[in-house]
């Protein structure tokens, strides 16, 4: 730290100067004198007062947070109060409240209330001399209870400007909770050594860096035994997990990779800019200049020389470590038939956009481990509840990935597979899936019994879902016997559990339908009522309107209300869809099978055409092909450009085996001015089905009803289904 002259802009004496570490802020009092300065040691930020009242404070604070950082963020001199912020490798973060007056130190807050009572594990610094005498740092953090006596080395990214540190990292304290040792290096390239430490780190890929973690690793390794040694990172230390396996195909057992760059010459290449002398000139302040021979230090043709099996991981949309690196290391690989697993993220950069690709990673990351190593998985009886939930965590989140995460390509087999895996581990919501699975008939042969059986074990452990979902089938009679008394149980709990739309529209629905013991249509209507979702957010709302449109349409048709009840009903849909009219009447259907016709000509619009309006309707292998019915409504002494009406409408259908279920209910309205549309996609029909459509008018009397018998052709053998 320096002095400087604005007028003449030149420097002046030196005022302080670190012997080993780049300093990273100066205080400077009132009176222009030096006050305190920062700097990074063993990975942690220090500060250094120069006034004996702050030195005496300092070394109190260092004596109570040993191997923390402890730093004030906030003063109040007129209450002489101080905001402390605390934190380390194996604290997330607190802060406390610090007074002048006796030096009472109080506890505020956590920074991440979530992870309370959790335990971590402790980094500890490691020191060691590279062959030319250079120090070099690196922190370890072992494994905590569950322990593989595996050891992940886990390079960090850049490579040049970045560093290691020993404050709580997230990433590191997962690996280490699921039985893996982490150790990380800060290589020549890092940043808080000097400026001489970070020079001597570029061009050197695949080289001095490398050796520098290998110095580490020779240190680590004479003090514990590690059965397992994998290399793992992500950016530059994908590129640095591959080459320390391939220059030390002995020591690693397995590589992970993640937005890597595998193929140096390419970093130069890719596009049209990065050949450009620009875009080479900034390159080769990291990287070193451009050459052929940076093939030498590439992975990408290095390939022979890996042994180890790797799973590389990327973003489809890199435009850091562009895809190809990724795509090229694992054409190469698969072509030569070496054992490489792959997860390439759709719609995704050099990095995730969103937290839960972060945590789908970590959780594909340790699954792959425990495959690759052979681990076995932990028995639940040796767990505790964090531990439980936290395996169970790690399943959903792969299972998720496959079934729900449109980051990554559906699987309904591998999202079934890590389902039953997050069962195994107690998940409500995965042994809910499972019952579905079973209910469905899909990854399993249909069986009602063994569904009912993981619904009630998901409810059993507190599955709003899970109750919800057997309310509704008691409500319904679908599957089991109506018994309108559990019902009510069911819906209760799950409402009360979780008073989401889902389970509070549900519930007006039992309220509004069930017999007069247990009817409430005032708490019908009350639960439907979209202004509690007003304060949410829009996609909340969305769902909420969507619920209460089917809901209302069951509600119309199924409900046996008295007159006074169904006006209350009648007036919060007119209300809700604006309606003026309810008496109302179908008028001139069209049904059968239509075709919709796109328009080349921009003056016309394009229209659904009638192409067939037979009794029995064969299957159509068309996208664009629909059945069903268009109508027009009538209402007496119709105003069309004025008045607003609603139908309520459900469609059923009753498969080769005479099981009907049904389909979908839902209000329809707006104004009578053009023709409406009931159309089903002929891509529903899934084998010789009779569909049949009922439309009421919100007085609850049926004013239309069509069945369509449909015959359904399997387009590879030409034969009837």
């Amino acid at each position: 730290m320096q002095e400087f002259n604005i007028e003449n802009q030149a420097l002046g004496k030196v005022l302080y100067q670190h012997p080993e570490y780049d300093l990273l802020s100066a205080d400077i009092s009132k009176a222009g004198e030096l006050h305190s300065v920062s700097y990074s040691e063993h990975g942690l930020s220090k500060r250094q007062y120069f006034d004996k009242g702050s030195v005496h404070l300092a070394k109190k604070l260092a004596n109570t947070f040993k191997n923390k950082e402890a730093y004030f963020v906030e003063h109040s001199p007129s209450s002489g109060l101080h905001l402390l912020y605390v934190n380390g490798s194996d604290e997330p973060g607190e802060y406390f409240i610090y007074r002048d007056k006796d030096g009472r130190l109080n506890r505020l807050l956590n920074s991440y209330p979530e992870l309370a009572g959790q335990e971590f594990s402790p980094t500890q610094t490691i020191l060691a001399k590279s062959k030319d005498g250079t120090d070099i740092e690196a922190f370890l953090t072992l494994a905590t209870d569950l322990d593989y006596a595996t050891l992940l080395v886990m390079p960090h990214g850049g490579p040049i400007g970045i560093k290691e540190d020993d404050s709580f990292n997230k990433e590191v304290q997962y690996y280490a909770s699921r039985g893996f040792s982490v150790l990380r290096v800060n290589f020549r390239g890092s940043s808080g050594f000097g400026k001489k430490f970070q020079e001597q780190g570029v061009g050197q890929f695949g080289r001095l860096i490398e050796e520098d973690i290998t110095t580490i690793v020779k240190q680590v390794r004479k003090k514990y035994d590690f059965k397992y040694m994998c290399s793992i990172g992500s950016s530059y230390g994908g590129y640095s997990a591959a080459m320390l396996a391939i220059k030390h195909p002995e020591q690693y057992d397995c590589v992970i990779g993640a937005f890597g760059i595998y193929d140096l010459p390419l970093l130069f290449n890719t596009s049209n800019y990065r050949s450009s002398s620009e875009h080479r000139k900034n390159m080769a302040k990291t990287v070193g200049k451009y050459s052929l021979s940076m093939t030498k230090f590439s992975p990408l043709y290095l390939y022979k020389k890996l042994k180890a099996p790797i799973l590389l991981i990327a973003g489809k949309d890199d435009d850091i470590a562009d895809f190809e690196h990724s795509n090229r290391f694992n054409y190469i690989l698969n072509r030569t038939g070496h054992p490489v697993e792959t997860m390439f993220y759709n719609n995704t950069g050099h990095g995730h956009p969103a937290w839960f690709g972060n945590k789908h990673e970590a959780a594909i990351t340790s699954d792959y481990l425990m495959r690759i190593l052979n681990l076995k998985l932990p028995d639940i009886r040796d767990l505790n509840k964090n531990g439980i939930t936290a395996i169970a965590n790690d399943f959903m989140n792969i299972a998720d990935g496959y079934s729900l995460y449109s980051k990554v390509i559906n699987s309904p087999e591998k999202a079934f597979q890590y389902y039953k895996l997050a069962a195994n581990y107690k998940h409500p919501r995965a042994i809910f899936n499972i019952g579905a699975y079973y209910q469905e008939g899909k990854q399993v042969k249909k069986d009602m019994d063994k569904a009912l059986e993981f619904y009630q074990k998901s409810a059993e452990l507190g599955s709003a879902q899970a109750y919800g979902q057997l309310g509704k089938m008691y409500m319904e009679g679908n599957y089991l016997a109506q018994d309108w008394e559990k019902a009510y149980e069911n819906l209760i709990k799950a409402q009360e559990i979780e008073p989401i739309p889902f389970n509070n529209i549900r519930l007006a629905r039992f309220y509004c339908t069930a017999p007069s013991q247990y009817k409430d249509v005032e708490k019908c209507i009350q639960l439907m009522d979209l202004k509690q979702y007003k304060d949410h957010s829009q996609a909340r709302l969305n769902t909420a309107e969507g619920l209460v449109r089917s809901a209302l349409a069951w509600i119309i048709i199924d409900a046996h209300l008295s007159r006074q009840e169904l006006n209350m009903v009648k007036s919060f849909a007119s209300k809700l869809y604006e309606l003026n009219r309810t008496e109302v009447s179908i008028e001139g259907p069209e049904e059968g099978a239509f075709k919709y016709k796109v328009s080349k000509n921009i003056y016309r619009e394009s229209q659904y055409r009638l192409i067939s309006s037979k009794r029995k309707l064969a299957f159509i292998n068309d996208e664009l092909a629909y059945f069903g019915v268009i109508f027009e409504i009538d209402v007496p002494g119709l105003n069309r450009l004025q008045d607003r009406v609603a139908v309520a409408v459900r469609w059923t259908k009753t498969d080769s085996k005479g099981l009907t279920k049904q389909v979908q209910n839902i209000i329809l309205y707006g104004m009578p001015s053009r023709g409406w549309r009931l159309l089903r996609e002929f891509k529903e029909v899934k084998g010789n089905e009779i569909w049949q459509l009922e439309i009421f008018d919100l007085d609850q009397n049926r004013i239309y009803q069509k069945k369509f018998d449909l015959t359904y052709k399997n387009t590879a053998t030409g034969e009837n289904a």
